[in-house]
C-alpha cells in the first residue's frame, strides 16, 4: 500500500470489512464451528498487502465487538496475526505466481462442481 490511499483502496477495504462482519455474524447466529470473520482480512492481504489487512482486521474486530459479539474484541490479536501472516505470505509468494493462481482456479472449479452436484 503506497503513501497515498485512493478511493478504490478505501472502497475495497470497506468491502472486506463488511465481508468479515457478515461472515462473523452469520457464524455466530447459525452456531457454526468455523468462523468466517477472516475471509475479508485474507482477501485484503492478498490484494492490498499486510498493512491494509491489519487495518481491516482491527476494524472488523472492533465493529463486531461493539455490535453483537463481545468476544470478538478478545480475539482481535488472532485476527491481526492472521492479517500479518497472510499479508507477508502473499507478498513473499506473490499473487502473480502461477502455482498459487492455478491452485485458486482449481479450488474454485472444484467448489463450483460440488455446487452443481
Amino acid at each position: 500500500m503506497g503513501k497515498k490511499i485512493s478511493t478504490q483502496i478505501l472502497t475495497l477495504m470497506a468491502l472486506c470489512i463488511v465481508l468479515n462482519i457478515v461472515g462473523g455474524h452469520l457464524a455466530l447466529y447459525l452456531h457454526l464451528v468455523i468462523y468466517l470473520d477472516t475471509i475479508g482480512t485474507i482477501l485484503s492481504a492478498a490484494l492490498l498487502g499486510p498493512v491494509a489487512a491489519l487495518i481491516v482486521g482491527f476494524l472488523t474486530a472492533l465493529i463486531n465487538g461493539l455490535t453483537g459479539d463481545l468476544f470478538s474484541i478478545y480475539y482481535m490479536p488472532s485476527q491481526l496475526i492472521v492479517a500479518l501472516v497472510a499479508g507477508v505470505m502473499f507478498r513473499r509468494i506473490g499473487i502473480q505466481n502461477k502455482k498459487v493462481y492455478g491452485g485458486w482456479r482449481s479450488s474454485y472449479l472444484y467448489q463450483r462442481r460440488l455446487l452443481v452436484l
